[in-house]
């Protein structure tokens, strides 16, 4: 299903939720990488409460497939808004590879953040369940990446709006997999990619602030 343009029929889109946002907001208040690679992409200085819920086209949306008599969640995608700014292009002018890649990493990733905390669980791939308990902003699982992948299939213009659209194919009892499509408003592909992670056996207090980082240096 290509959810870059209009859902289909019985697929309801929706904001996202404010303990979602709590978490999106300090994944990117503690990770500098990842808080310079969205200002790239047209989240510049934004905070995420206003990205989730601005009055004309939010940034990001949860897109939902319903059980037509139980009305329960079948499939969850997430829906991000984004625009190819001067410095994620490469010497073409063009997204560059290193972005979409980084891009595949980041969505996914926060796809994971926002399934954890959710009430509704919804199924994927052999029966198995995105949300088996939902987690708590005192105690939300994390996970490593084991591997990353994107395929190429279009150029991304520079100033050209990307719409990705992010999905969880498998959820495991040490595994997660996900994949993601970028494309633009009437359709066309970008790229696609594949992300699988690791549950961290250690679950995060996102309420308090991380341990101060020390910087060493060598000679």
């Amino acid at each position: 299903m290509h959810l870059s343009t209009a859902p289909a029929r019985g697929v309801q889109v929706g904001p996202i939720d404010p303990v979602s946002q709590s978490v999106w907001q300090w994944l990117l208040s503690n990770d500098p990488f990842t808080r310079d690679c969205m200002s790239q992409v047209g989240w510049a200085d934004t905070p995420v409460s206003l990205v989730c819920s601005r009055d004309t086209q939010p940034l990001v949306e949860v897109v939902t497939s319903r059980d037509s008599v139980t009305a329960t969640p079948v499939r969850r995608w997430l829906r991000f808004h984004l625009k190819c700014c001067t410095g994620a292009t490469n010497i073409f002018g063009t997204m560059h590879g290193g972005v979409l890649l980084t891009l595949t990493d980041i969505l996914t990733s926060m796809h994971m953040m926002h399934d954890s905390v959710q009430p509704e669980s919804v199924s994927v791939g052999d029966g198995c369940r995105a949300s088996r308990h939902p987690a708590t902003l005192t105690s939300l699982p994390l996970h490593v990446s084991v591997s990353l992948s994107t395929k190429f299939v279009a150029a991304v213009p520079e100033a050209s709006s990307v719409i990705a659209v992010t999905e969880l194919s498998k959820v495991g009892k040490r595994l997660i997999y996900s994949n993601v499509e970028f494309a633009s408003s009437d359709g066309v592909v970008f790229a696609v990619g594949n992300h699988v992670k690791s549950l961290m056996a250690r679950p995060f207090d996102v309420t308090q602030p991380l341990p101060v980082r020390t910087t060493t240096s060598t000679a």
